[in-house]
């Protein structure tokens, strides 16, 4: 399996569960998570993710350089 299909199949997982869960779900604080959300840890995934393929072609990954998009979350 190569990276690319990896990653594919991570943001598929995301979006089935995007759909499986409400807005209330998403912004429900929840002890196994250390007091964030799921809609936060979603979001810090998919940052990571996009820091990731984007420092690809650069040869440079900056995780501190990332977007805090609440939106997404």
């Amino acid at each position: 399996m190569t990276l690319s299909n990896v990653l594919q199949d991570l943001l598929t997982q995301f979006q089935n569960l995007t759909h499986q869960l409400s807005g209330k779900d998403f912004k429900q604080p929840l002890p196994v998570l250390f007091g964030s959300t799921i809609g936060q840890h979603m979001r810090h995934s998919v940052e990571f993710v996009s820091c990731f393929v984007n420092g690809i072609d650069s040869g440079m990954v900056s995780y501190d350089r990332r977007n805090h998009d609440v939106v997404l979350q």
